[in-house]
């Protein structure tokens, strides 16, 4: 399996959104895995994807038995496709390995297009209550 590196500062970070700390984690997370030529429905899928598994290693430090239903109601309708499970786990991994102290679940990530064929992100957060 293919271990997630975060990306490199080639190019900036755009973010518009209240919660702005949140936007630039997520694209830190999330932008290794968004290729040069993937469309904006692609791209909106990886960042859903990656709320997802931000939010499963949230809830794993919480209660692993959450964590493991809460990663099988997610992935079982996507089982289908080869190596899903393996970059849910990766992407799971990065999270508890880089992205440790942030404690915000992601509640809803928007993908826009900008004017110049790039785009942009925003976030919805919540505090996890222990």
């Amino acid at each position: 399996m293919n271990k997630i590196a975060l990306p490199t500062s080639e190019k900036p970070l755009n973010l518009n959104s209240n919660n702005k700390e949140y936007a630039i984690l997520l694209q830190a997370f999330i932008g290794s895995v968004i290729k040069e030529d993937d469309t904006i429905v692609r791209i909106r899928t990886k960042y859903d994807f990656g709320l997802h598994a931000w939010n499963a290693a949230l809830i794993q430090e919480k209660s692993e038995k959450a964590y493991f239903k809460y990663r099988k109601d997610f992935l079982e309708p996507m089982l289908v496709m080869q190596g899903v499970s393996g970059f849910f786990d990766d992407l799971v991994d990065l999270k508890n390995e880089k992205f440790k102290e942030y404690k915000d679940l992601i509640i809803d990530v928007e993908v826009f297009e900008d004017e110049n064929s790039g785009y942009f992100v925003t976030v919805d957060t919540s505090s996890m209550n222990y």
